[in-house]
């Protein structure tokens, strides 16, 4: 008598609990002596399989939060701000809480990162400066973490209305 766990799509790693299975010298088709697979239907998700990045699926089983999807370039006005919601292309298959940090970004100074709270962040820039920078966020749960792809951050110009400097002498 073997004992091993019940294994639908025949990767090498079961599912569910240790059950006895009558089967000789090795364990039988559909059954297996690892278990860890989180998805027992598809044979391209279990422990052994490579992470791809932006597709919403733990191809590996580690419940490690990633991004679902690669985060879209950010625009706004200058002397506005920008928000992005990295909640909206964030996943953590057990639900752990996410935290959000930016991992890397250029040496320019001309864009802030005012907050970045529950995976809102807000940015502004120089007041009438427009252009591009970048940025990159990292985002960590208690598996492990993942890093966004680089973001580009715009600051459209803003056709400002002229404004009068000087002195109109009076003229009779």
């Amino acid at each position: 008598l073997l004992k091993g766990y019940l294994d639908k799509d025949n990767e090498g790693y079961g599912t569910g609990a240790l059950i006895d299975a009558c089967s000789g010298e090795e364990l039988a088709y559909g059954y297996s002596d690892a278990d860890g697979d989180c998805n027992d239907n598809n044979n391209e998700i279990n422990p052994d399989e490579d992470e791809m990045q932006y597709d919403g699926i733990d191809q590996n089983c580690d419940n490690a939060a990633e991004f679902s999807d690669e985060i879209p370039d950010v625009e706004w006005n200058e002397d506005g701000t920008g928000v992005l919601d990295l909640n909206n292309y964030a996943v953590d298959f057990d639900d752990d809480e996410l935290e959000f940090y930016v991992y890397n970004t250029s040496d320019e100074n001309y864009i802030s990162i005012d907050s970045i709270e529950n995976g809102i962040v807000n940015f502004s820039s120089e007041k009438n400066w427009n252009g591009e920078d970048w940025i990159v966020f990292l985002i960590v749960d208690e598996e492990g973490y993942a890093i966004s792809n680089e973001i580009t951050l715009r600051v459209l110009p803003v056709n400002d209305a002229p404004k009068f400097a000087g002195e109109i002498e009076n003229i009779t």
